[in-house]
């Protein structure tokens, strides 16, 4: 058997309001990725070959998932156009399942399956069959004839059993509800991540539980988490990898994503942490805070990022320095408007910037200097030093809503003075612009920064100006 997972867009939209920097697939159910339950799911019932099918490219996926040897099955990765009907997915993929009866996974769902069970009766009749909603999310079972034509001809019985079953993710209500069922119980279904060493209690590697902390059965608590004195857990507490609980801080009915510190003598109750984020399952509404003592993210690669940082402090320091007495000479003879905008400061869609942007002018040969030697950029590079933004990074986006869309589809946004759509010529084309920016941040590297720097400052210097 063969499986093709269809990860479809339209419906996981709700996700980046929440989770605003991850892929929507790769949101955490009881400290794993949700698309890993599909690929478990298949290695238990044993699929050979999985193709994951996305609109967007996700380099988070391929490079968690990468070759799928670790779930001692195969998978590929394939793309879709946008909102494109499912038989028109299977039938360009048909080539990969020639001969093999065909197992699809069609939309955001949570697989209700056990992992004691390698047989269901969903699979033995020779019938195609499903089980889906209206709009046919869920599981289709392809028999082998009907691998060689479009799934829209094909004649399904509808599956009643009870050994399978599946939740349709549409809420951060229903996530928070599937996270619950599994501390409260049903995670002896499926194959968790931590250990279970008594009845109740999943917890993982390098754990430092501190004196007179309190741990109420059930909890699943990660790996790399540490939890202070006096602090009280569960119970149906769920923390995520890579987080720190602070003293005399209560987490019950709740969970906590990884990378997240919880500051001292708090409550955390039937909510959900991400990161600096409170989030309030039932009614939707999200609170960011802004006090490190209470909530904040605990960076993993902090290191790196520094860095980077200070690599680009540097260059901005030595551009400041180049262009500072051109600035000061010609500024004064610049007659090009500048006009002040608001922009997003990061993927949250709650941190805005303000800084201008001079509109380009050819009249006359000092503002055309003045443009040519990148001048217009210099209050840029001066928020570069500042770490206001980066020295080279994704064009800024202006704080609408419209953009905030945008900018979660992008694995990752960080506001530059240089970019990548302008090293090309692109900076007008928002079609272009658009996938020149998905472009940089799947490529993203320091010597990329300094070669879209280095580009754009020669071209400028004899490309002509347009207005």
């Amino acid at each position: 058997m063969k499986c093709l997972i269809n990860c479809r867009k339209i419906q996981t939209g709700w996700t980046k309001k929440y989770f605003y920097d991850i892929s929507s697939y790769m949101v955490r159910v009881a400290n794993k990725p949700i698309l890993e339950y599909y690929i478990e799911f298949c290695s238990i019932i044993g699929v050979t070959d999985v193709r994951i099918v996305m609109e967007d490219a996700e380099p988070s996926i391929e490079k968690y998932f990468q070759d799928g040897a670790q779930w001692n099955l195969k998978i590929t990765y394939g793309s879709s156009r946008e909102n494109e009907q499912l038989y028109s997915i299977i039938e360009r993929n048909r080539l990969l399942f020639s001969g093999d009866d065909l197992l699809v996974v069609n939309g955001f769902v949570f697989i209700n399956y056990d992992k004691n069970h390698k047989e269901y009766d969903f699979f033995q009749e020779n019938t195609d069959r499903e089980l889906v909603d209206e709009d046919r999310n869920g599981l289709i079972y392809l028999r082998t004839r009907a691998v060689h034509a479009p799934a829209k001809t094909a004649s399904f019985q509808k599956y009643a059993g009870t050994e399978l079953g599946f939740f349709l993710l549409d809420s951060i209500g229903r996530l928070f509800e599937i996270n619950m069922k599994l501390v409260n119980g049903d995670s002896d279904k499926y194959i968790m991540s931590s250990y279970n060493n008594e009845e109740g209690v999943f917890i993982g590697q390098n754990v430092e539980i501190m004196k007179e902390c309190e741990i109420s059965k059930p909890v699943i608590i990660g790996n790399n988490i540490q939890l202070k004195y006096l602090s009280r857990i569960g119970p149906a507490a769920i923390i995520g990898d890579n987080t720190l609980i602070d003293a005399n801080t209560t987490v019950s009915n709740s969970v906590v994503y990884g990378d997240s510190y919880i500051g001292s003598s708090l409550e955390i109750c039937n909510k959900i942490i991400y990161k600096r984020r409170v989030i309030d399952p039932q009614s939707g509404e999200v609170l960011d805070i802004v006090d490190n003592f209470l909530l904040s993210e605990i960076d993993s690669k902090i290191f790196r990022r520094y860095f980077i940082t200070a690599i680009h402090c540097v260059m901005a320091l030595g551009l400041i320095l180049m262009q500072l007495p051109l600035f000061i000479i010609l500024r004064p003879f610049i007659s090009a408007p500048y006009l002040e905008n608001s922009y997003w400061a990061d993927k949250t869609g709650s941190n805005k910037i303000k800084f201008g942007d001079y509109k380009k002018c050819s009249k006359g040969i000092l503002n055309k200097l003045f443009f040519k030697l990148s001048l217009d950029k210099f209050h840029l590079i001066y928020l570069a030093f500042t770490c206001r933004i980066f020295l080279a990074g994704n064009k800024p986006m202006m704080a609408t809503d419209e953009d905030v869309t945008l900018i979660n589809e992008l694995p990752s946004y960080h506001p530059a003075a240089f970019y990548y759509s302008e090293t090309l010529g692109h900076e007008n084309d928002e079609f272009q612009s658009r996938i020149d920016e998905l472009y940089y941040s799947f490529h993203r590297s320091l010597s990329f920064d300094l070669k879209i720097i280095v580009i754009t400052l020669v071209q400028r210097l004899f490309r002509d100006i347009n207005e």
